[in-house]
Order: structure tokens, then sequence, then C-alpha cells
């Protein structure tokens, strides 16, 4: 809600090594899903290219 409130748009991700770790699910199986749910690359702004905050 913060990031859209300042009409960013974004995905917050936690990473919790003892989530990661224990679990039944195998790595290779939680590395492709991650790869899928990000495989489109991000555009992002330059802060350092003339960058302005939106109004």
């Amino acid at each position: 809600q913060a990031a859209r409130s300042r009409q960013m748009a974004g995905i917050s991700f936690f990473f919790y090594e003892t989530l990661w770790n224990l679990t039944a699910e195998p790595t290779v199986d939680r590395q492709t899903t991650l790869r899928r749910l990000f495989s489109a690359p991000a555009l992002r702004p330059s802060l350092l290219q003339h960058w302005t905050p939106p109004n």
C-alpha cells in the first residue's frame, strides 16, 4: 500500500532462510517458481539521471 500510494508499482519480497530451507519442496522447484514469477525484466528509473518523484 505504501508503494502504491506513492504511485509506484512493485512487489515486496521477504526472504526468510528458515522458511526457505525447512520445506519438503525441492530447492530446484522453488527456484523455478520464483523465476516464473519474476520472468519479465523490470524497468527501473535511474535515480542518478534526471529522475523526479511523481506528483
